[in-house]
């Protein structure tokens, strides 16, 4: 899945360590997120982060 957290997370100059900290979810699966290595998101962590970045969750991982 094709998604944006990299770019909404670099517009607001948060390191990988301050978004996993608003969050809740480790730096190290936003790291696998952000790089494509897993797709396994899961709903509430998407919901998380959509809310988190203040990004529509079909805009944030490129849903249509």
């Amino acid at each position: 899945m094709e998604n944006k957290i990299w770019y909404y997370r670099k517009q607001r100059n948060w390191t990988l360590k301050h978004l996993a900290d608003l969050t809740g979810i480790s730096a190290g699966e936003l790291n696998r997120l952000e790089n494509g290595l897993t797709k396994d998101i899961g709903l509430k962590n998407a919901m998380i982060l959509s809310k988190t970045l203040q990004v529509d969750i079909y805009e944030l991982f490129c849903l249509k």
